[in-house]
């Protein structure tokens, strides 16, 4: 572990979406000494573990300087070097293979390395995509397209991830021996799930079952024989390279767990100074602003990076999706669709797209939610309390309309494809996309005679 000069500022991984995995809440106003401060203590920092440890807690009788102090943790200039975090072989192939050799703000990422890596791999999985879709009925050329067309769509997101390594949260959490003793515990478990998944589930299963005789057929395209074969004999390296990098995919949720307790303690030093009393409104403000300079911007700017991970990521979902649509409505190779082996492998793209579908809208996007409904509790507990709400307005000029205008323009929220994600947007979509679905359902009926 490396210390660098202390300034705050500001990967890629098919396989997973990666979540909010925090639960929201609202928050009581408390008393403290002479004045009312938002209580975002409330047992709710037993959902970090260990790093509830670093979230600060606020003394009143701090000077503005301790309580600035407060908004960076003493570990944000540390770069964590990868054999810090794995075994020393399994530390090496993700240098020489990944292109990550650290972590923390002035981490060393080889970009190129990084970016050749993952398209490589997302290339030989979406080859074996398209070897599914025509086992199921697509036209060959449609297969390859649209299962090829979501690599560069996902490969968006790898910028994203490189800066999530390089940020100095990343480097805060990953200095903390808790942390870095849990991703060393769970290398092993998570090779074996990975290995089940991939090597059983992905690749053995429809080899044996159903790839080889196909390949075998003397009738095939000299394209799609390629491609069945890259299938068989590529799939089982790409799945080998991927589960030894795989265990980045540990540290984008624990960056982002990050983000929330450094959220919280931004919230709770701007809300001690919001209701001083002894403040007078200028003072208040210069004390805002130096808080928004200290920790919010950066945290915008991290939730920036996360959008853009998990913007990229839902390409995939999108690409699966459309596939699932094409196999429901359009003509299909009779001599193909028909066969045991078609029926099956539809039935499997209609499945993982409903299951994926409901695990976005259900969880992903709720727990997306967390910062928005963080922020919505904070200015909540200020509106609700006439004595809290007098106390504030008075530090904006005593007019009501400078306050909401501040807290509208500094809203601290995580973005998917530039919009906002609170605790109402999920329900929104999933009742929009139920009645697009019903609709379709009807029309697609009627053409078909069905009813």
């Amino acid at each position: 572990m490396t210390k660098v000069p202390s300034t705050t500022q500001t990967p890629f991984l098919t396989y997973s979406f990666t979540i909010m995995a925090m639960t929201t809440q609202t928050y009581p106003v408390k008393q403290e000494g002479d004045m009312e401060v938002v209580d975002f203590n409330d047992g709710s920092e037993a959902n970090f573990s260990e790093n509830s440890k670093k979230e600060v807690k606020i003394n009143t009788a701090d000077t503005a300087g301790k309580l600035f102090n407060m908004l960076e943790d003493e570990d944000d200039a540390n770069i964590i070097l990868v054999e810090d975090l794995f075994p020393p072989l399994l530390a090496k192939f993700m240098k020489i293979f990944g292109g990550v050799h650290s972590f923390g703000k002035g981490a060393q990422v080889d970009v190129v390395k990084y970016y050749v890596f993952w398209t490589t791999i997302n290339l030989v999985f979406a080859n074996s995509l398209a070897c599914w879709l025509y086992i199921a009925g697509a036209d060959a050329i449609f297969a390859w397209i649209i299962a090829v067309s979501y690599v560069p769509a996902v490969m968006t997101g790898a910028e994203a991830e490189i800066n999530m390594f390089k940020s100095s949260y990343t480097g805060a959490i990953l200095s903390r021996s808790e942390v870095r003793k849990n991703l060393r515990a769970g290398i092993l478990g998570g090779c074996i799930f990975f290995g089940i998944v991939s090597f059983g589930i992905l690749w053995a299963l429809p080899v044996f079952t159903i790839l080889l005789p196909y390949a075998q057929r003397g009738d095939l395209p000299v394209g799609v024989q390629i491609g069945f074969y890259t299938y068989i004999y590529g799939s089982p390296l790409a799945s080998i390279a991927a589960m030894l990098n795989m265990h980045f995919a540990g540290i984008v949720p624990l960056h982002q767990k990050e983000v929330i307790v450094r959220i919280r303690n931004a919230i709770k030093v701007m809300s001690t100074i919001l209701s001083d009393e002894k403040l007078s409104g200028i003072e208040a403000r210069k004390r805002i602003s130096k808080v928004q300079e200290l920790a919010v911007n950066q945290i915008h700017n991290e939730l920036t990076q996360q959008g853009n991970q998990n913007t990229s990521m839902l390409s995939y979902l999108a690409c699966i999706v459309a596939i699932t649509i094409y196999l429901a409505v359009a003509p299909l190779d009779k001599s193909r669709s028909q066969a045991t082996a078609a029926m099956v492998m539809r039935f499997l793209f209609y499945f993982q797209s409903m299951i994926s579908l409901v695990s976005v809208f259900i969880f992903n996007l709720r727990s997306a939610a967390t910062p928005n409904n963080i922020w919505h509790d904070f200015t909540d507990s200020i509106h609700k309390n006439p004595h809290l709400l007098c106390l504030t307005v008075r530090k904006f000029d005593n007019k009501l309309e400078l306050l909401n205008l501040w807290m509208e323009k500094n809203i601290i929220t995580f973005r998917l494809f530039g919009v906002s994600i609170d605790r109402y947007l999920p329900g929104k979509i999933f009742a929009g996309m139920t009645s697009i679905a019903i609709s379709a359902g009807f029309v697609i009926g009627r053409m078909t005679g069905t009813f």
